[in-house]
């Protein structure tokens, strides 16, 4: 379908998926594939990613502690700083 929006990883240099914009990657024509392959550690990492939203009184700390303007760190500053 024209204008079907596709993921634009395959598009950029392995690991810089950083400077693409979902919302402007088109694809023209029938998306035909039927599976998608990922790897286990991007696979890995999207169940960890769903079982934390799936949380609700971890979500619901985290919505509050938004409102209150509590300081916050990125996750991977964090990650670089602790070595993992």
């Amino acid at each position: 379908m024209i204008g079907e929006l596709v993921s634009p990883h395959c598009l950029l240099p392995e690991n810089n998926y950083a400077s693409i914009d979902m919302q402007k990657v088109l694809v023209h024509g029938k998306h035909e594939t039927e599976w998608v392959t990922i790897s286990k550690d991007e696979y890995d990492s999207m169940n960890r990613t769903i079982d934390v939203l799936s949380e609700k009184e971890l979500m619901a700390q985290l919505k509050k502690s938004k409102a209150m303007n509590v300081k916050s760190r990125d996750f991977e500053d964090v990650a670089k700083e602790l070595g993992i």
